[in-house]
This record gives C-alpha cells, sequence and structure tokens, in this order.
C-alpha cells in the first residue's frame, strides 16, 4: 500500500508540474502575441483629430506605450492608418485603434464621405416614371429633362403666343439646343435637356450599393444626383415652378453629350 501511495502521489506530482509547464507556456505565447504587460511603439495621435478627418502622415507619430490586456485592435506601422477616417474625436497621444477608424469609403461616414470633391449632393422626388420605373442603380448616371409651359400673350391682347415662336423671337431660330415643342406654331408646352451625364449618388436613403448581393431597397420616392454647384441651383429651380423633372437613365459607359438644334413634335415643314 506505501508503495501505491508513492507512486500515486509522485504521479500527482508529475501531472502538476506538467500542467504548470503548459499554462506557463499558454501565457507565455499569449504575452508575445499580444504585448501585453510590455512597452512597444504604437501609433498615437499628434494632436488632437476631429471626427470625419482623413489622417495624414503630421497627424500621427509612434511612441512607445505600456500595453494591458484591454489594448486591442491598435496600429504598429504609420502606413496603416495613412488614408482611414476618424468616426469620433480624437485626443492627443491617444492610441489609435480600429475602433475609432475606419477606411475612406466606409458606409458608416455617410454620403458626404463618397462625394466627389466639388461637388453636392441634390435630391429630386420622383414617382414611377420619373424614377424609370425603380430601374436606377447608385453609380448610375442619368440625363434630367425639364418639362414646362411658356405662357407669352401678344402685347395688347390675351392671344397667346406659342412656345417655339416665343423661343425664337427670345433666342433665335433653332434655340435652345437640346429643346423640344409641340409645332413653332402650336401649343406652350416646352422640354429639355437641361443637365447631361449626372451622377446617381442615392436611391431613398440608401447610398451603398454592393453588386455583390441583390437591392435591398429597389422601390424609391427620392434620387439624390452629384452635380456641381451650379447645376444644384438649377435642379432647385426648376423643382420651384410649375414644370416637371424627367430622370433618363444612360448607357454607363456613354459620356457623349447631345447638342441638337430645337425641334418640335409635329413637324411643320414639308416632308415630314
Amino acid at each position: 500500500m506505501k508503495k501505491i501511495r508513492l507512486i500515486a502521489l509522485a504521479v500527482a506530482f508529475l501531472v502538476f508540474i506538467a500542467g504548470y509547464r503548459v499554462l506557463a507556456v499558454r501565457e507565455s505565447n499569449q504575452s508575445k502575441t499580444s504585448g501585453a504587460g510590455q512597452k512597444i511603439e504604437v501609433v498615437v495621435a499628434a494632436q488632437d483629430i476631429d471626427p470625419y478627418t482623413t489622417l495624414t502622415k503630421d497627424m500621427i507619430k509612434l511612441k512607445k506605450v505600456l500595453v494591458d490586456g484591454e489594448m486591442k485592435g491598435y496600429y504598429r506601422k504609420p502606413e496603416e492608418v495613412i488614408g482611414k477616417v476618424c468616426v469620433s474625436n480624437i485626443y492627443r497621444e491617444e492610441v489609435l485603434t480600429d475602433r475609432r477608424l475606419v477606411e475612406d469609403k466606409a458606409e458608416v461616414l455617410g454620403l458626404a464621405s463618397r462625394l466627389e470633391e466639388g461637388n453636392r449632393a441634390v435630391s429630386i422626388a420622383v414617382d414611377l416614371e420619373q424614377g424609370v420605373s425603380n430601374n436606377l442603380r447608385v453609380g448610375n448616371f442619368v440625363d434630367v429633362i425639364f418639362t414646362g409651359t411658356l405662357d407669352s400673350s401678344v402685347s395688347g391682347s390675351e392671344e397667346k403666343i406659342p412656345a417655339g415662336l416665343t423661343m425664337e423671337r427670345i433666342m433665335g431660330p433653332q434655340n435652345p439646343a437640346n429643346a423640344q415643342v409641340v409645332n413653332d406654331s402650336l401649343g406652350n408646352e416646352f422640354s429639355v435637356i437641361a443637365l447631361q451625364n449626372v451622377k446617381v449618388a442615392a436611391l431613398g436613403s440608401s447610398f451603398f450599393f454592393d453588386g455583390t448581393k441583390s437591392y435591398n431597397n429597389k422601390e424609391y420616392e427620392s434620387v439624390t444626383l452629384e452635380v456641381t454647384p451650379s447645376q444644384a441651383a438649377q435642379i432647385a429651380l426648376m423643382k420651384s415652378g410649375d414644370g416637371k423633372i424627367q430622370l433618363v437613365l444612360r448607357p454607363q459607359e456613354d459620356n457623349g453629350v447631345a447638342n441638337d438644334p430645337r425641334g418640335s413634335v409635329l413637324k411643320n415643314y414639308e416632308g415630314n
């Protein structure tokens, strides 16, 4: 019995030693992996940084800090953070982590981060017809057609001058370009291609489209276009009156610009 007890104690002791060594090795590996309890060089903010700021080289620096088990997602190299965008305030000397930084086109940054410098976003309310029967996608390009009426009267009378004749008197024959009238001598209605090759920035509240998955917000009641400031003012003017805006989908790779003389739906010359 004494021998059996001694053997059991010896086995238990060996098991204890083996278990202790396994735990020690595991903790050592974890320490090496995480840097916990060590001073290591990480990327920190060299200044206070506002939200939605794109990081540049002069905004960051390397600094040796004590890393504990709670610190995760930090960066070791400046090139890992340059070009990323802050999603919240970051303060001077703060360690930069992946919880505070995102890629420059990340959805969380909103539509403003996706606009080209100098451009603006303007929204147009659309029905099924104006919005090309829900066939638009973010990143498509459209032309903007404006339709309205010209209510001009002959001086001293209530006789209405047709839109075609009004345009001819004010702008000259065949002008403005890319316009249509019912007939030079009939009707007050007109249409014109007001803007061409304009990018669709958002559909409804969705500005992010991943072509690898199905579009989950197919129906939309507004279309947001990416335009220049002057184009934004033109669209605001078109929306303010009694006219109507119609969007026309373009082929994706078509960069052509139409510049046709004014025409008419009912052509008023012989043979046409």
